[in-house]
């Protein structure tokens, strides 16, 4: 009796050894090496680090010499960690001549252990045309809530706007529709601006709005000619944001 015991509990074992083998084979399906180990709720990565990253998740070229004007230390990217998941979001400056103008590319790690992760998703976000509206090269990707943010600049004559993205997990770009955050529009003597503040409350996204009117004389001195304050509140509809209100309408650009 003794003895069979032995072998149940001895045959127990293997299988659950087996098991754990199984599944470490699984998650590390599509595991990546990388140099940066992501270890904070919010981090920065340098261009060698990013390059790296972006090589492993084959989202980039090795070398392109476009990325030869920013050194190695200067930061292209930032990483945020989940408050649902755990996992790391990353947003990467990503420089090659076949797209022309710069584009970022979003990525989602999971840690397995020390300088490995798990490639949860990547998708590659472009611009109207340059980042007009980003002042570094991580500074249109946040957090608001448990949402991150990704600012998508469109660009003209005298024009620099940016719509914002809200999302959880990273899905195709044109998957999302972006909500009008703030502007700049010069024509002439005219100068228009649109900034604002926001907050989410549950699936309601409110977004307070200050929309200024200014005329620029000889002498470049800027005079305000008029100014409008309003506020519009934005609901979620199967991972959608929406609103009926009619003011929206002088949002678009």
């Amino acid at each position: 009796m003794k003895q069979l015991i032995f072998y149940t509990l001895a045959l127990f074992i293997l299988a659950l050894f087996c098991s754990n083998m199984s599944s470490e084979k699984i998650n590390n399906k599509n595991s990546i090496r990388i140099e940066l180990e992501l270890t904070s709720d919010v981090g920065y990565i340098t261009k060698r680090a990013g390059i790296d990253i972006l090589n492993q998740v084959k989202m980039s070229r090795k070398t392109d010499k476009w990325f030869e004007y920013i050194k190695d230390v200067d930061t292209i990217g930032k990483y945020i960690k989940s408050k649902e998941t755990g996992n790391y979001i990353l947003c990467l400056l990503d420089l090659q001549h076949k797209f022309e103008v710069e584009t970022h590319v979003l990525i989602e790690l999971k840690r397995i252990k020390k300088n490995t992760y798990k490639l949860v998703a990547k998708e590659r976000y472009f611009h109207g045309n340059y980042s007009c509206c980003w002042t570094t090269n991580f500074s249109g990707f946040d957090q608001i809530g448990n949402y991150f943010t990704f600012d998508m600049c469109g660009t003209g004559s005298g024009f620099c706007g940016a719509k914002t993205y809200y999302f959880k997990n990273i899905i195709p770009q044109d998957s999302l529709i972006g909500i009008a955050d703030h502007y700049s529009s010069q024509f002439d003597t005219f100068l228009t601006t649109l900034v604002s503040t926001k907050h989410i409350n549950n699936n309601i996204l409110t977004y307070h709005y200050r929309f200024e009117n200014f005329e620029i004389t000889k002498d470049e001195k800027i005079i305000p000619t008029g100014i409008d304050t309003f506020s519009i509140d934005y609901k979620l509809d199967h991972n959608t944001w929406f609103c009926n209100d009619k003011r929206i309408e002088h949002l678009e650009y």
